[in-house]
This record gives C-alpha cells, sequence and structure tokens, in this order.
C-alpha cells in the first residue's frame, strides 16, 4: 500500500554525485503525474481500437515528470523530504490530452504517443523546480524530455505509424493535476510494471479557483 508522501523519501542512478558507498538495494524510481480513471476512460473511447506494437495497459498510463533510475532508499528519503519540505512548487493546473505522435519518428517509431494541448507549459514549470531539487541534492542534471506525452505503445522493431499520428485526436475530459506520484519500475515482459510507492496531496500549497 502507498505510504503517504510525508513518511517516505527519493533518489538516481543517472547521476547521485554525492559520494555515498552504499550496499543497499537499488530500485528504478521516478516521479510522474497519475492519469484519473474518468481522464483513462475518456481517452480509450477517444483512441483507435487497435493499436501496433506492445500497447501500454490504460492503468499503466502516466506523465513523467523526472525519471530517477537506480535509486538506494536513503537517496529516496532524502528528495521527498526535500520535496516535502519545499514552500512552493506552483500552483494546481489542468491538462487536456490531444493529439498522436512518435519517437523518434512517425516513419521508424519506437514508440507512439498521445501529447498535450493545453498544459504543457505549466508541465514545464513543475519539472523545472522539481529538477532544481533534484539536482542540488546531487542528481546529474536530467535532459529535458520535450513535450509532455503520455506512452501508448511500443514498437520493436521500429513500425511506420504516419497513418496512425495523422489522426485527429482531442480528449474532451481534463486531467487535473494536484499531486505527483513516486513510482517504481520493475522491467518485465510484455513490458515494464509499476507500481505506486508514495504521494504527496496535495503538492501545491495553493487553492486552484478556476474551474476544471
Amino acid at each position: 500500500r502507498p505510504r503517504d508522501w510525508s513518511s517516505d523519501v527519493c533518489s538516481s542512478d543517472l547521476g547521485y554525485r554525492a559520494g555515498v558507498t552504499t550496499t543497499q538495494a537499488a530500485e528504478r524510481l521516478f516521479l510522474a503525474i497519475e492519469v484519473t480513471a474518468p481522464v483513462r476512460a475518456a481517452i480509450r473511447a477517444t483512441l483507435p481500437p487497435e493499436l501496433p506494437g506492445r500497447v501500454v495497459r490504460p492503468e499503466q498510463w502516466h506523465l513523467t515528470v523526472r525519471f530517477l533510475g537506480g535509486t538506494v532508499p536513503a537517496q529516496r528519503d532524502a528528495l521527498i523530504a526535500a520535496l516535502d519540505a519545499t514552500q512552493d512548487l506552483g500552483r494546481a493546473f489542468t491538462l487536456r490530452f490531444g493529439g498522436l505522435g512518435a519517437i523518434p519518428d512517425a516513419r521508424e517509431a519506437r514508440v507512439a504517443w498521445l501529447g498535450v494541448q493545453a498544459g504543457a507549459r505549466e508541465f514545464g514549470a513543475l519539472a523545472a523546480r522539481i529538477e532544481g531539487i533534484v539536482t542540488a541534492l546531487g542528481f546529474t542534471a536530467g535532459v529535458p524530455d520535450g513535450t509532455p506525452h503520455l506512452t501508448l505503445t511500443r514498437l520493436d522493431p521500429p513500425m511506420d505509424v504516419q497513418r496512425l499520428v495523422s489522426q485527429r485526436i482531442v480528449i474532451a475530459v481534463p486531467l487535473l493535476v494536484d499531486a505527483v506520484c513516486l513510482l517504481r519500475s520493475r522491467l518485465g515482459t510484455p513490458g515494464p510494471r509499476y507500481a505506486e510507492i508514495a504521494r504527496r496531496r496535495p503538492l501545491w500549497r495553493h487553492v486552484l479557483r478556476n474551474k476544471v
């Protein structure tokens, strides 16, 4: 069962530079925004019924804010404590999903994703604030992930998905972003499995005054 954010904590193997030697087992962790059940249902109802490749199960959908990589408990605890002590990570906001894309491109796609039509600027501001916190703790600076997106399917070998991404997709139900989750990733078949281990709600110290 996920514990309250204030009683747990987090960190990274992509580059923790504090120079601490430990024999504690590391876990693949990342910070993400959960996609709620009503939004998942709206996405499922709008997407094409059949997607190619290894399709990500809807209950695993999320928006990654910061990948942390191999993280030992002491690192994890230091990061969550720092996030919990932060007075302001910005206001709650809403995201609206829309538009399909591919990585690295639609002709030889390895990943097909659903993009964000509204809220990308606010998402970027949140990610920048969190990046400042994790780098101050000794993590290697992260590589910007570009436009926030929700991974729909992974393609191996790469495939041409130009027809797929040319479809006009707009998700009517907005996503209220008022919390960030700490997730564990375990690699497996047919794809990685994610489990929530901590959450902070509400993350922001402000009242959301605008209606969703």
